[in-house]
C-alpha cells in the first residue's frame, strides 16, 4: 500500500515535481538560538469530500454540431467548457455551461465534476438528444477523489513566555499515481499553514508524494 513515509523512504523519494516554499527570515539562526525547541511530526488522514448533493449533469446538444449546453454541477465552469469542447472537437465558444447554484462542493466538484460533464457531452453529441447523468452516493464516492492525507514534520523555537521565534516545516501530500489538484492543495497548506500565528523566522517546504 502507498503511503507518504513509503514514497519519502525510496531513494530518491518519489515525489511529483513541486517546488514551492515559504522562507522568511534566518530559520537557521532563530532555531539554534531558541531557548526552547521542540519537534514533532503529524499525520492527517485522507477525508471523503461528501458533499450533500452527489454527482449529476444535463447536457442537451444544440441546433448546429457540436453546439452544447452543459447544465453541470461544477465549481468550475471555465474547465468544464474546456474539456467538453476538447472532448468534441468544437471550439469552446459552441459550449455554454450553466450552473444554477451549488453548496459546499469542498474542492470535489471542482475538477472531478469535468470528467462527468464531458462524458455526458460525448453522448449527447453522438445520440442528438439530451443526456442526464446522476451518481448514487456509493458511485460518487468510488469515483471521486479524497482530500489528500498529509504528513506535517516540524521544529519549533520558543522563549520562555511561549512567544514564537521560529519554525521548520515539511509538508508532504500523497498525489497518488496523478497530480490532478495536488499541487493547487499543497500550495494552500503552504499558504495557510501560518494561520492566525506569526513567526518572525519561518521555512514551510511542500512536497507532492506519489507511487
Amino acid at each position: 500500500m502507498f503511503t507518504i513515509d513509503s514514497a519519502m523512504a525510496c531513494s530518491p523519494p518519489s515525489l511529483h515535481r513541486y517546488d514551492h516554499c515559504i522562507h522568511n527570515g534566518d530559520v537557521d539562526a532563530a532555531l539554534r538560538d531558541a531557548p526552547h525547541r521542540l519537534s514533532g511530526r503529524l499525520y492527517v488522514g485522507a477525508q471523503e469530500h461528501f458533499y450533500m448533493e452527489p454527482h449529476s449533469v444535463v447536457a442537451v446538444p444544440g441546433e448546429r454540431h457540436g453546439e452544447m449546453t452543459i447544465h453541470a454541477m461544477t465549481q468550475c465552469v471555465t474547465k468544464t467548457n474546456r474539456l467538453v469542447a476538447a472532448c468534441l472537437g468544437v471550439h469552446e465558444a459552441h459550449v455554454n455551461t450553466k450552473v444554477r447554484r451549488i453548496g459546499g462542493g469542498f474542492g470535489g466538484k471542482e475538477t472531478l465534476s469535468t470528467y462527468r460533464a464531458a462524458a455526458a457531452a460525448v453522448a449527447a453529441n453522438k445520440l442528438k438528444r439530451a443526456v442526464r447523468m446522476s451518481m448514487t452516493r456509493e458511485e460518487d464516492m468510488l469515483a471521486s477523489g479524497q482530500s489528500h492525507p498529509f504528513r506535517g514534520t516540524w521544529t519549533v523555537g520558543f522563549d520562555a513566555d511561549g512567544r514564537l521565534l521560529g519554525a521548520d516545516v515539511e509538508l508532504v501530500n500523497n498525489a497518488g499515481s496523478t497530480e490532478c489538484c495536488s499541487n493547487v492543495v499543497m500550495d494552500r497548506g503552504v499558504a495557510h499553514f501560518q494561520n492566525a500565528y506569526h513567526f518572525p523566522a519561518l521555512r514551510v517546504v511542500g512536497k507532492v508524494g506519489t507511487e
